[in-house]
């Protein structure tokens, strides 16, 4: 009897169902999780996976179609169902909160996969599930629009010399470094065509072609190190990236010994640590990191339908794509710098108007305060000078001129006699004297950081 294959986990099943889907787009971005799971179902005869690095594809197999786990796999949503949801999400303003329920939740994730190739999906905007709450797994999912830049740029044809008459200087360097070159003589000068193609569309697409060294220049030591050995830098608008081109090497090379370190040198540095000898395949390889690749860089291989060569104009796409998302996130960057702006200077106008009327009547009470201790005091004037009548020795005279003195000072502090004392004099606000009003906000600006984790605010206290 044949194996009983165990059952899919969820993961699992949602690669089966997207290969079945005919992997399209958008979905498994980053990572390689989803490449490990069709590894699986490989091994279990339900997908065929072919290729690798930009290259990997894979098809669903007839026992996939048929696989079963408890109850037939889900059918394939239609073009319509997936028409149907753009127009639903569309009427709801961009923003379709669906109920809280997991089956609803994955049929609508299919019908995402299938409404990349609807008509109805507006250009520049694909579908995307989100969650509307800050605790992902429990909050009610919402399907919405999402920028795709993928779809205005279209690829351009990239010439390919075949004789070179000036290499560019970075070519030039990668030429004559045998230590580096990473690419056996036969097909060096194929590299050095391929590199100065790359190096020659790079000014026609608004980029500049720098040395690897000064495109990692500001990186860290681990992401600097993943990229050494690089051939050439390119700076782009949306940041730098370094390509590497090398040969990929065939199977069946004899075992060597590797150089050991100090010994005599036999061979250049990309094969002197080798554990077997070169096999030289004439297929080459381009490796692209930068701002939007994978962890370990893209890679653009020969394939049997096509060539390096004829992947460079998909590696200019990719470059004119991320300059399009870099200057789109450029652009809410400032604008919610430029609302957040107009957040604070609402919050520093509401702060002002509410310092002075907390000014006028913290001085109101001032006066209320000043004038119960007038009164009081006039209290004691009457009764002091009750008792100097009755004083007769030689101090009376000196007695009687300090109560009149008492009694022409609070005729000056009172407020109700002065009522010119009443009306508040209330000095421009300081930023200090802001903050209080300020509900979190910085009176230095709407990034500046509160007054009081300044160590000179406090030391002027």
């Amino acid at each position: 009897m044949p194996k009983k294959l165990p059952r899919l986990t969820q993961d699992q099943l949602d690669v089966l169902l997207w290969i079945r889907d005919g992997c399209p787009s958008g979905i498994y971005e980053k990572g390689y999780e989803h490449r490990i799971r069709a590894r699986t179902l490989e091994r279990r005869g339900l997908v065929d996976v072919r290729g690798q690095g930009s290259s990997w594809g894979a098809t669903i197999t007839q026992a996939g179609l048929a696989w079963r786990q408890g109850a037939p796999l889900p059918s394939m949503p239609s073009e319509s169902a997936a028409d149907e949801l753009i127009r639903r999400a569309l009427a709801a303003d961009g923003r379709l909160v669906l109920p809280e329920d997991r089956a609803v939740e994955e049929e609508h994730q299919r019908l995402i996969r299938v409404s990349m190739n609807s008509p109805l999906r507006p250009k520049g905007k694909k579908l995307e599930m989100v969650s509307t709450g800050a605790w992902s797994w429990m909050s009610p999912k919402a399907i919405v629009f999402t920028e795709h830049f993928d779809d205005y740029i279209e690829p351009r044809p990239v010439p390919v010399p075949e004789r070179v008459r000036e290499y560019h200087p970075v070519v030039k360097t990668f030429l004559a470094d045998k230590e580096w070159q990473m690419v056996t003589a036969e097909h060096l000068p194929r590299a050095g065509r391929i590199l100065q193609a790359i190096a020659s569309e790079a000014p026609r697409r608004e980029i500049d072609v720098i040395s690897p060294a000064d495109a990692t220049r500001g990186l860290g030591r681990y992401e600097a190190g993943r990229m050494a050995r690089a051939h050439l830098g390119l700076k782009t608008p949306a940041g730098n990236y370094v390509i590497q081109i090398r040969e990929i090497p065939g199977r069946g090379g004899q075992k060597t010994r590797p150089n050991l370190y100090g010994g005599r040198k036999t061979r250049p540095s990309w094969l002197a640590y080798r554990q077997s000898e070169f096999v030289s395949t004439g297929r080459l390889e381009l490796l692209v990191w930068g701002p939007g690749v994978s962890h370990d860089g893209d890679r653009y291989h020969d394939l049997k339908t096509i060539s390096v060569e004829g992947r460079l104009p998909a590696i200019f796409r990719f470059f004119e794509i991320q300059k399009l998302r870099a200057d789109w996130e450029e652009e809410q960057r400032q604008r919610k710098a430029a609302d957040r702006r107009l957040q604070w200077e609402a919050a520093m106008a509401q702060a002002r108007l509410r310092y002075v009327e907390h000014a006028r009547w913290e001085h109101f009470k001032e006066c209320s305060r000043t004038w119960q201790e007038v009164n009081a005091h006039r209290r004691f004037l009457v009764a002091a000078r009750a008792a100097a009548d009755s004083h007769r020795d030689a101090g009376r005279d000196a007695l009687v001129e300090q109560l009149e003195h008492a009694e022409r000072r609070l005729g000056e502090l009172d407020p109700i006699a002065h009522p010119e004392l009443i009306v508040p004099t209330i000095p421009d606000p300081k930023p200090k004297d802001l903050e209080p009003f300020l509900e979190g906000w910085s009176p230095l600006g709407p990034d500046g950081s509160s007054l009081t984790h300044q160590p000179q605010y406090w030391a002027a206290l």
